[in-house]
Order: C-alpha cells, then sequence, then structure tokens
C-alpha cells in the first residue's frame, strides 16, 4: 500500500510539472507582441523564457515558506551558491574568442558547456549559423583578393541577419536548458553550482561570439570601402558606398545591432536563474513532498 502511495504522489508530481511547463504557452497566446517583431522566433521563446522564470521564482518561495526554520537557512544556502555563479563579470581576455583565430573551436566549447551543465541538447541549428557565417566571410574575402566587386550593403545585410539567428538560435538553447532542469530528475545538490557555472561559460561564449563576428564583418566592410575608393575604374555606385558618409553608419549600426544581440542573451540566461534554482529546490531532501 506504502508503495502504491508513493507512485501515486510521483505521478502526480510529473503531472504538475507538465502543467507547470505548459501554463506559459498558454499565457503566451495572449500576449501582443510588437508588430515589427512578432515573426521573430527569438522574441516567442523569450517570453515563454520570462514565464517560466517567473513561475518558477514563484514555486521557490512558496516551497521556502513551507519548511522550517533550520531547513530553510540550509536550501537558501545552496541557492545562493547557485546565484553567485550566475553573476556576469566583464569577459576576460580569456573568455573572449581570439579574433586572429578565424577556425577557434565554437563547436567544441559550445559542446563542452553543455555536457558541464548536465544537459542533452541538440545545438546543430546553432553550430551550423555560426558555420555558414564564417563560410561566407571567408568566400568573400576570397572574391576580394581576386578583385570581385563586393557590396558594404550586401555585407552589412548578412551580418545583421547572422546576428539575429545567432540571437534565436541562443534564446531558443536557454529555453530548451529550462525544460530540461525543470522535468529532470533530481541530481546531487552539490552538481547544482557547477551547473550553473557551465551555463555562465556558455553565455560568455555566445556573446563573444556576436563580439567576434561584429568586427570581423565590420572591419571587413571598411576593407572593401577602402579598396573600392583606390580601384581605377570602380563604378559609380562603388564609389558612393565606399564613401565615409555611406560606411560610418553602417559600421555603427552593426555594433549597435551586436550590443542589442548581447543584451538579449545575457537576458535570457538570467532568466535561468530562477528555473535552476527550483531544480536545486525541488532536488533537496528538506523539501521533499512539498508542492509550490
Amino acid at each position: 500500500m506504502t508503495n502504491l502511495t508513493l507512485e501515486a504522489s510521483n505521478c502526480s508530481s510529473c503531472i504538475q510539472d507538465g502543467y507547470h511547463l505548459l501554463l506559459p504557452i498558454i499565457q503566451l497566446a495572449s500576449l501582443k507582441v510588437h508588430p515589427i517583431l512578432s515573426d521573430c522566433s527569438e522574441i516567442a521563446n523569450l517570453e515563454i523564457l520570462q514565464l517560466m522564470s517567473s513561475m518558477s521564482r514563484s514555486r521557490v518561495g512558496r516551497i521556502l515558506n513551507q519548511l522550517t526554520s533550520d531547513a530553510r537557512h540550509d536550501v537558501q544556502t545552496n541557492l545562493s551558491t547557485v546565484e553567485e555563479a550566475f553573476h556576469l563579470s566583464l569577459l576576460s581576455p580569456e573568455n573572449v574568442a581570439d579574433t586572429d583565430k578565424p577556425h577557434h573551436d565554437f563547436k567544441g566549447i559550445v559542446t563542452d558547456c553543455l555536457c558541464q551543465a548536465g544537459v542533452d541538447i541538440n545545438s546543430q541549428k546553432l553550430l551550423r549559423v555560426q558555420e555558414q557565417t564564417c563560410n561566407w566571410l571567408l568566400s568573400c574575402e576570397k572574391d576580394q583578393e581576386n578583385s570581385a566587386p563586393i557590396s558594404p550593403s550586401d555585407v552589412n545585410q548578412m551580418i545583421l541577419k547572422s546576428l539575429n539567428e545567432l540571437t534565436a538560435c541562443s534564446i531558443e538553447l536557454f529555453h530548451q536548458i529550462g525544460q530540461i532542469l525543470l522535468m529532470e530528475n533530481p541530481r546531487e545538490i552539490s552538481t547544482y553550482g557547477t551547473r550553473a557555472s557551465a551555463i555562465k561559460n556558455l553565455t560568455k561564449v555566445l556573446s563573444s561570439e556576436v563580439e567576434l563576428q561584429s568586427t570581423k564583418f565590420a572591419d571587413f566592410i571598411l576593407r572593401i570601402s577602402k579598396n573600392n575608393e583606390e580601384t581605377v575604374g570602380s563604378q559609380l555606385l562603388q564609389k558612393q558606398e565606399s564613401s565615409p558618409e555611406f560606411i560610418s553608419p553602417i559600421v555603427t549600426n552593426i555594433y549597435l545591432e551586436a550590443s542589442n544581440s548581447s543584451t538579449y542573451i545575457e537576458d535570457g540566461f538570467q532568466l535561468l536563474l530562477p528555473v535552476i534554482q527550483l531544480a536545486l529546490v525541488k532536488a533537496h531532501p528538506a523539501s521533499a513532498g512539498l508542492e509550490g
């Protein structure tokens, strides 16, 4: 009879966890997104992540209120460890990919971070976007070496598209991490600090990639504009697109969009804090049998 009661309790817990995962999606249907952004997948993932984060924060608070004073102190100590791991400090040189290494191991670093975070996620979409962007730039550089005409406007459109896709994939990745954290079986309490640090490292890698790509493309635009200006017989349109009045706003906009992308990525990361804290609370022996 005791086993039946335990199994019933486990089933009830799984059903409630499934409900809490579905509720943000249901609530999202009632949200109004700006028309310009309504077709961007990263907006939908970010909105769901925001709702998931808010609900997780509330559940953590409700569970803590049900604990004894000593148990609450013990759980809060563990939560503080995870929170400290989520502090994003300024990127130090060792955290940023070397711009002199065009073939840095982005795939290896991302895969390693996900492995250390203990989440089994297919990151091929993110890796494909990054690889396509790198290959496109290499192709453009070869064209330049062969004196083929290259439009700064075309390069600008490509980097803006790439930044948007990289951001979308990053937010989608955080959304998937959040889902896994809420649905997985409890882990050892001591592992959650390490997992939080791994997710932070992943965020740093993604932000660094945004900075790296924007810098490479901005530098390339400056190079081709100078080359077009110096080339004898360049067409009038090429001359116009190579003028400082035309190039300066493009370069400024690239860095602005890169800054916006980094902000989106870092915001998505911070939204995972209550989610991993809820996973920790649910795994803690003191909260066994408690519902949030």
